[in-house]
């Protein structure tokens, strides 16, 4: 319920895919049966959440202008790591490194002086910023928490928990995709 609310406020598809994508997680890990009753009511809740939060917003996203751009802020981080594919631009430096690396996708989605804080793609973001060697840590760091959630699901005591925690965390990586 909570993340249908929060899909709701923010309007955002991949809040709500990523919700969905959470809460089949938590059934699946928590041991709890996706039944067809289940998933009936997650089908339904995802498509209430999706016309409450149309409704909230009083109108439907403009997802074609929004997509072009976003994949234009793509190709800008991956002409960052081009540049600099060891070490990458600077940790936060990605607004400031922007003017250098734009295309003409990326002036035509936001105008010559169109600015961007970040590449909208964890991953992307991690080489743009700290290069080859950020994103090796950064994959290290998900794989360990990877393996920690693996282990504390195979424990009967900490399973409901783990399931818990790993199922918003998979919404937070799904979502740090694309936002």
């Amino acid at each position: 319920g909570l993340m249908l609310l929060g899909w709701a406020a923010t309007a955002s598809r991949g809040a709500g895919l990523a919700a969905a994508a959470a809460a089949a997680a938590y059934l699946l890990w928590s041991g709890r049966a996706l039944t067809r009753r289940t998933a009936a009511a997650l089908a339904v809740a995802a498509v209430l959440g999706g016309g409450a939060a149309v409704a909230l917003t009083g109108r439907s996203r403009a997802t074609a202008d929004s997509d072009s751009g976003r994949v234009a802020v793509w190709r800008a981080a991956w002409s960052m790591f081009a540049a600099h594919p060891l070490l990458g631009v600077g940790p936060d430096a990605f607004t400031l490194a922007l003017g250098r690396h734009k295309g003409p996708d990326f002036v035509r989605a936001y105008g010559a002086g169109g600015r961007q804080g970040h590449a909208h793609n964890d991953l992307l973001q991690a080489l743009a910023t700290t290069g080859a060697l950020g994103l090796a840590a950064y994959l290290w760091l998900l794989a360990a928490a990877w393996r920690r959630l693996q282990n504390a699901l195979r424990e009967p005591s900490l399973r409901a928990d783990a399931a818990a925690a790993g199922a918003g965390l998979l919404a937070a990586f799904l979502v740090a995709k694309v936002n």
